[in-house]
């Protein structure tokens, strides 16, 4: 399996309202996305300081005590409504737990089966790609670049415990 619903306490509301009131500061993102041309300007990055949202140090901190040797990047992401995300695996990410702060999301696919979820662990490393929705998808990632998906999913469970 490459996707792991998880169940984390995160405050949706308030992150999505830090997200349009900073989009200005997002920036394109297609440096290796394949998206069409006239869509680039569709998918949009914010890399984040964990120590500039309390809900996200809260959580940082948390992941950092199961993951010491990693060094976990927190981004938001904003895909304007009707755009898509093309079949891609992330090269310089092993896997993700990605947080959709937006409401009614279109699926992420994944070996062409479609997966609905809030907040999941992801094997960012397999191909998987966004269709087009009616809503602005935007979502918290917080990014593993030496964690498997296997090692964080096993270290995931402590979570819940």
């Amino acid at each position: 399996m490459s996707l792991i619903e998880l169940d984390l306490c995160i405050d949706r509301k308030t992150l999505r309202n830090y997200v349009y009131e900073h989009q200005d500061k997002f920036q394109e993102y297609f440096e290796w996305v394949p998206i069409k041309v006239n869509e680039s300007r569709a998918w949009k990055q914010l890399k984040i300081q964990p120590c500039e949202l309390e809900e996200v140090q809260g959580l940082h901190n948390k992941l950092k005590s199961f993951f010491s040797n990693e060094k976990i990047n927190c981004y938001f992401y904003i895909l304007e409504k009707n755009h898509s995300i093309g079949t891609h695996s992330d090269p310089t990410t092993l896997c993700s737990i990605n947080i959709l702060l937006s409401d009614r999301n279109a699926p992420i696919i994944i070996d062409n089966k479609k997966y609905f979820y809030n907040t999941a662990l992801l094997d960012t490393s397999r191909e998987h790609s966004v269709p087009s929705s009616d809503n602005d998808r935007v979502m918290l990632k917080f990014s593993f670049t030496k964690t498997s998906f296997e090692v964080a999913k096993e270290r995931l469970c402590l979570l819940k415990k």
